[in-house]
C-alpha cells in the first residue's frame, strides 16, 4: 500500500535506499539454516547435496543412524527421510542493522531443493523488513502474502516490497513476529536506546523485530533482560498472557537475586501454590533451592486436597443414596418376597436372588456395571440374581418375569465372564421352576 503517515513515508524512503544483502551474509544465511542431507532407498544411499548414489545396505537398514559422510563431496550428511523423488525445506534468517537512526530488521526466506541424482539447490528472498523507531513505533515493508492459502508465510516472491498493515495487538503472533527467529547474522548493529534498556545480544529463541519491539514497549521485558532471567523472557515472549498473572512472584524472585532456570515447571509451581492457597510473595515459597522437589511437594499437597474433596464428596453422594435406597426398598422387597429362599448351586456356581437394593448397589460396585444406576431394581418386570464363586459376584442376571426369559447375564464392566455360558445355562434349566414357585407364592398370598 502507499505510505499515509510521516514514519511509513520515512521508512519507505530508507527501505527504497537500502541496498541488497551482502554475498557474504547470504552464504552465512544458507549455511546457518541448511545442513547437507542425504536419503536411503533399497540399499542404497543418496547424496542429496551433490547428487551422488552408492550402495551401502548396512546404511539403508538402519534408519536410527542419521549422519554419514558422502564419498564423491566428502561433506557431513544428516538423514532425510524423502519420499519422492524430490523435496523442498523453507528457513529464515535476520540481519540485524541501524540505518537513518532506525533500528532495521531484514529477514531473508532460504529454501533448499533437493533431488535424487542431482546436486542440491538453494535460493534466497528478502521478505521483510522491519523499521523499529526508538519511541517504539514499528513499521512492516515486506512482500505481499496470499491470503487464505493455509500458510501464514505464502509470499508472493514477484511482488513489490512495500508498506504493509500491522496492528501489533492483533499480530503479536502473526507471520511478521515468526519470521526470522531461526538464525541471525552475527554481525549486528543495535540501536543505544536498546543497550540501555538490556539488551545483549540473546534474542532468547525469538525473533529479532518481536524482541526490538517488545523492549521498547513492555518495560516487563525490559526488567528481565536487566536482571538475568532468560528462561522467563523465553516463556514471556512466547505466552506474554500466561506470565502476567505471575508478574508478583517474578519481582518477588528477582528482588531476591533467584534466577529462574526451568520457566514452565517455575509457572506450574506457582500456580499450584495458589491453588493450595499459600502466599505467592513470600520468598521462602517463590525461591526455592531446589525446584523439582518442591513442585513435587506442591503437587502431592494438591492432590492430597483433591482426594479429600473426592472423598467428601462421595461420602455426599452414599449418603444421598442411602437415603434413596431405604426409600425404594419396602417396595422392592415386597416384589422379591416371591422368590426367597431360591437358589441354584452347580459346582462352585451358586445363583440367589438380589433380595434388598442395597445387595444391587453392591453388585454394581462390585462388579463395575450399570444396575444401580440404571434403576434395574426398579422395573417391576424383571427379576435381578446373581452368580457368585466363593461369595464374590461374578455375573449379574436379567430375567424378563412377563416371558421368563433371560435378558443379559453381565460380568465386570459389562463383559460376559468366563462362566457365562455355564450360567445361562443353568438358569435355562430351571426357569420352570422359578416360575412355579412365583406361582405359588402368588396363589398363597
Amino acid at each position: 500500500m502507499e505510505p499515509k503517515t510521516a514514519l511509513q513515508k520515512h521508512a519507505a524512503a530508507i527501505s527504497a535506499r537500502m541496498k541488497p544483502i551482502s554475498e557474504r551474509a547470504n552464504a552465512w544465511g544458507l549455511s546457518a539454516v541448511f545442513v547437507p542431507r542425504f536419503t536411503t532407498s533399497r540399499n542404497t544411499a543418496y547424496c542429496l547435496e551433490c547428487g551422488h548414489s552408492w550402495k551401502d545396505k548396512f546404511l539403508a537398514k538402519q534408519p536410527l543412524l542419521d549422519a554419514c559422510t558422502c564419498p564423491a563431496c566428502n561433506k557431513q550428511l544428516h538423514r532425510y527421510n524423502l519420499y519422492r523423488r524430490k523435496a523442498e525445506c523453507m528457513e529464515y534468517w535476520s540481519l540485524v542493522t541501524v540505518t537513518g537512526g532506525v533500528q532495521v530488521v531484514r529477514v531473508t526466506l532460504a529454501e533448499q531443493h533437493m533431488k535424487k541424482h542431482q546436486q542440491a539447490t538453494y535460493s534466497q528472498t528478502e521478505v521483510a523488513r522491519f523499521f523499529i523507531y526508538e519511541n517504539g513505533r514499528m513499521v512492516t515493508v515486506s512482500k505481499a502474502r496470499l491470503p487464505l492459502m493455509g500458510y501464514w508465510d505464502h509470499w508472493v516472491k514477484n511482488s513489490r516490497m512495500e508498506v504493509r498493515p500491522l496492528k501489533i495487538e492483533n499480530d503479536a503472533h502473526s507471520a511478521y513476529f515468526q519470521i526470522g527467529l531461526t538464525a541471525v547474522y552475527p554481525r549486528q548493529r543495535v540501536l543505544p536506546v536498546l543497550l540501555r534498556n538490556g539488551f545483549d545480544g540473546d534474542f532468547c529463541t525469538s525473533a529479532p523485530q518481536a524482541v526490538f519491539y517488545q523492549l521498547l514497549n513492555e518495560p516487563k521485558i525490559e526488567t528481565l533482560y536487566k536482571s538475568g532471567q532468560k528462561a522467563l523472557l523465553e516463556r514471556f515472549m512466547a505466552v506474554g498472557y500466561r506470565f502476567n498473572s505471575l508478574w508478583s512472584s517474578v519481582r518477588i524472585a528477582i528482588r531476591h537475586g533467584y534466577i529462574v532456570k526451568d520457566a514452565t515447571l517455575w509457572a506450574d509451581y506457582i500456580d499450584l501454590l495458589k491453588s493450595l492457597g499459600r502466599d505467592t510473595l513470600n520468598p521462602v515459597l517463590v525461591c526455592p533451592e531446589d525446584l523439582h522437589q518442591a513442585h513435587r511437594q506442591a503437587l502431592a499437597a494438591v492432590r492430597r486436597r483433591q482426594a479429600e474433596r473426592e472423598r467428601k464428596a462421595r461420602m455426599e453422594r452414599y449418603k444421598e443414596l442411602r437415603e434413596q435406597m431405604q426409600q425404594q426398598e419396602p417396595e422392592y422387597q415386597a416384589r422379591m418376597a416371591a422368590y426367597a429362599g431360591f437358589q441354584l448351586q452347580d459346582g462352585e456356581i451358586r445363583i440367589v436372588p438380589l433380595s434388598t437394593v442395597a445387595e444391587v448397589f453392591n453388585e454394581g460396585e462390585a462388579l463395575q456395571h450399570c444396575v444401580f444406576v440404571r434403576e434395574y431394581h426398579l422395573r417391576k418386570h424383571s427379576l435381578l440374581l446373581s452368580a457368585r464363586i466363593e461369595g464374590k459376584p461374578v455375573e449379574t442376571i436379567e430375567v424378563d418375569l412377563n416371558q421368563y426369559k433371560i435378558l443379559q447375564a453381565r460380568g465386570m464392566h459389562n463383559q460376559p465372564s468366563a462362566y457365562n455360558e455355564r450360567i445361562v445355562r443353568v438358569l435355562e434349566n430351571h426357569i420352570p421352576a422359578l416360575r412355579n414357585m412365583a406361582q405359588l407364592r402368588r396363589n398363597a398370598s
